[in-house]
């Protein structure tokens, strides 16, 4: 009897090791780099100005955290929130913010 409750709490705690050690692991995510985020930064701060408008832009990683963040020329004081704040939800629900605002609105 003293035997099996050994086997038997041996087998139990190799599966519970083994189960720890199983749910450890290294996952690889893929995320933006600080010059892909200058990229994408230069790009709609120079199409908003071009088209009149003075504008902050920031650029947020997967987890919505910011990478860059400009201020444009002219920008107001609460373009760099609502800047940051429109790429967070652009993140959050996976779909530019102008679409959000679309269906939330109709």
């Amino acid at each position: 009897m003293s035997l099996l409750i050994r086997i038997v709490g041996g087998v139990a705690g190799a599966v519970a090791l083994s189960s720890v050690t199983m749910a450890q692991g290294v996952l690889t995510e893929k995320n933006i780099s600080l010059g892909l985020a200058k990229e994408i930064a230069d790009v709609a701060l120079d199409t908003c100005q071009k088209t009149g408008y003075a504008v902050s832009v920031t650029v947020i990683n997967r987890a919505g955290l910011v990478v860059l963040q400009y201020r444009g020329d002219k920008a107001n004081l609460h373009t760099i929130e609502n800047s940051q704040r429109k790429a967070y939800t652009a993140r959050t629900f996976r779909r530019p913010s102008g679409e959000w605002a679309a269906q939330v609105t109709s």
